[in-house]
């Protein structure tokens, strides 16, 4: 390591001036030259004065802390450029300073940093732990302001298409604001973890973490930070475009693939996919993606979607036994509705599908039966994230079934026949009530032994000792009959007794 310099000290009648030949170090950080002035005024009011500048060549940027100009640039910048830059090469830097030191002239001086980075890391902030790397960039300091812009590099394995990072200059005492823009383009199983990994994670709520996404993506990202205390906040922007994506509810289990649209993220908003177009239960799918603040706290995610699909792609989805005697494809709208952060200590969240069965065959004894030309109301309802959890089923005017279930058992329940409202009793009983016009046994055996079938598939855990919660039911039958023996009109009333 060598420093030549020669340096001349001369008393003049303003005062002392110490000026520099070009000085060199060459040293195995970096190399470089500089030449300086430095005038120490006569009148000891005054503050030195100083003129330098500076060219770096060939730094090693983990080692910049050496060669920042502390007590030249303001505290709080020089505390990011030092933590931001984790590695990397510094091509060139040139450093110009004009103006009186001593912290109190600051805004009287000018001080110019220019320098190129290659394959560096740079973290915008610590708690961003993941840095752009590979990052071939330009960046100016100029009075306490800085201007950088990136030429290549890479953020969360996506390409750079462009990126922006500036601290704007902003008067003495007032509050210092990191923006940073870039444009990335790259696979989404990476690129997602930008909503998933970095603190916007928390910003957008747990749902994030509940979704995994695949496929080509392309990221505008528009970030606002403070760097010392003040009344600006973080703001957040961002639009991810997906195309030909594939995109997983993993909790929910759903599915959607070809997915082509954008998501959108910010503070005010947040979460928000206005259009989505792609395919799911074997069939085209749209719908949106909105987030709801809520009153009492927190926000809510409500997913809409509507589309044709494919009966059984819907069973599996579903997976339940009571829609076993159904065949073809039907219309659907789905309804999905999840509270997030604080909300969730107010609201619950819940599912619901519904579909007037257009194109679909429903292969029941009468009066349930209908061919697949005609159209009957049918929704399935249920509760996410509560305990005990809700279930209803309602088809047309012709039943509605409701459940509750405590840790997956069954605790209560009410099947209402006719057009009547399924409500759950007080007690842990299973009602049945209504009326029926006609009931043929014979008729209903093999659609109950397809049903169970189909709850056994499904691992419903549903068996005959649920029966022992049947009681308090109320049932008239227009027409019962039992070994093609046609009844009449039945009544039936069922109370189970008490034990002495």
């Amino acid at each position: 390591n060598r420093v030549d310099v020669t340096l001349a000290l001369r008393k003049q009648a303003d005062g002392l001036n110490l000026q520099s030949s070009l000085l060199h170090i060459h040293s195995d950080d970096m190399r470089s030259a500089t030449q300086f002035a430095l005038l120490f005024p006569a009148d000891a009011t005054q503050p030195p004065f100083m003129q330098l500048q500076s060219t770096l060549r060939d730094i090693d940027a983990e080692k910049k802390s050496r060669y920042l100009p502390a007590g030249i640039i303001p505290p709080n910048l020089l505390k990011w450029l030092d933590e931001g830059i984790l590695s990397g090469r510094l091509a060139r830097g040139d450093i110009v300073v004009h103006g009186p030191l001593g912290k109190n002239w600051m805004p009287y001086r000018r001080v110019l940093l220019g320098f190129t980075v290659h394959d560096a890391a740079l973290r915008f902030l610590p708690d961003w732990t993941e840095p752009v790397r590979n990052l071939d960039a330009d960046v100016i300091v100029d009075r306490g302001a800085v201007y950088g812009e990136a030429v290549r590099g890479d953020y969360f394995q996506q390409t750079l298409q462009g990126a922006q990072v500036t601290v704007p200059p902003v008067p003495p005492g007032q509050q210092h604001m990191l923006h940073v823009q870039t444009q990335t383009r790259g696979r989404a199983e990476t690129g997602f973890d930008i909503l998933q990994t970095t603190p916007l994670a928390g910003m957008v709520g747990e749902i994030i973490q509940d979704m995994d996404v695949q496929g080509d993506m392309a990221v505008d990202f528009d970030l606002a930070v403070p760097l010392d205390k003040g009344e600006r906040k973080t703001a957040v922007d961002v639009d991810v475009q997906l195309q030909q994506a594939r995109f997983d509810l993993h909790s929910q289990k759903l599915h959607v693939s070809d997915l082509n649209s954008n998501v959108h993220f910010d503070l005010e908003h947040g979460l928000s996919v206005p259009q989505l177009a792609g395919k799911s239960f074997s069939g085209p799918i749209a719908g949106s993606l909105n987030t709801k603040k809520v009153r009492q706290g927190g926000q809510a995610i409500q997913l809409d979607l509507h589309g044709k699909a494919d009966v059984a792609a819907l069973q599996d989805w579903l997976k339940l036994s009571v829609l076993a005697p159904l065949s073809g494809a039907l219309d659907y709208q789905v309804e999905l509705n999840v509270p997030t952060g604080e909300a969730k200590k107010h609201l619950h969240g819940y599912l619901n599908v519904t579909s007037q069965l257009k194109g679909t065959a429903v292969e029941l004894p009468a009066p349930f039966g209908k061919p697949a030309t005609t159209a009957r109301e049918f929704r399935v309802w249920q509760s996410i994230n509560r305990e005990p959890s809700l279930f209803s089923v309602r088809y047309d005017d012709l039943f509605e079934l409701s459940l509750q279930r405590r840790k997956g058992a069954l605790q209560k329940g009410v099947l209402m026949l006719g057009a009547g409202k399924a409500l759950l009793p007080d007690s842990n009983i299973f009602r049945v009530e209504g009326q029926l016009d006609t009931l043929d046994l014979a008729q209903w055996q093999p659609v109950l032994e397809q049903i169970r079938t189909a709850s056994k598939n499904y691992q419903e855990n549903i068996d005959s000792s649920r029966m022992s919660l049947l009681d308090d039911s109320r049932v008239q039958i227009g027409n019962l009959i039992l070994s093609e023996r046609n009844l009449g009109l039945i009544q039936i009333e069922l109370a189970r007794l008490q034990n002495d």
